[in-house]
């Protein structure tokens, strides 16, 4: 039997896997232009290559996370990271600003971390140890 992963990182990955659908759709936007053309999704639209590379990138890592959280809780943290760490640089490229999901996206990573503190613990649990010989 494989041992599970700890309730934190599964929560990461879910919450994580919401940001990757959110950003999914947005990249695929940037390409493939089916969203209604309003100013602000036309000037999406013109946003420059790299850009759009870095969406799709972080798309990847994020569908990456998720798969690792659930699996791994150390190779999760680290897509995770990933996710962060580029999803930095698209905002800023995109918006010049940054926006909630990256700050949802350091949540993430903070409770991944949680996670993997869980999974190397001995017990796997926040369960205190018995107290043994006591009255």
């Amino acid at each position: 039997m494989t041992k599970r992963t700890p309730f934190l990182s599964r929560f990461a990955a879910l919450v994580l896997g919401f940001i990757t659908l959110g950003h999914a759709l947005v990249a695929f936007d940037l390409v493939f232009n089916f969203l209604s053309p309003t100013p602000e999704i036309v000037a999406l639209w013109a946003t420059p290559s790299w850009v759009k590379a870095l969406w799709f990138v972080t798309t990847a890592f994020g569908v990456a996370g998720v798969v690792l959280l659930y699996r791994s809780s150390v190779l999760g943290l680290l897509a995770s990271l990933g996710v962060t760490v580029f999803l930095y640089f698209a905002s800023v490229g995109l918006w010049q600003d940054l926006k909630g999901t990256f700050w949802l996206a350091v949540i993430v990573n903070a409770l991944a971390i949680i996670g993997v503190w869980c999974a190397r613990r001995s017990n796997n649990s926040f369960k205190p140890k018995p107290l043994r010989g006591s009255a």
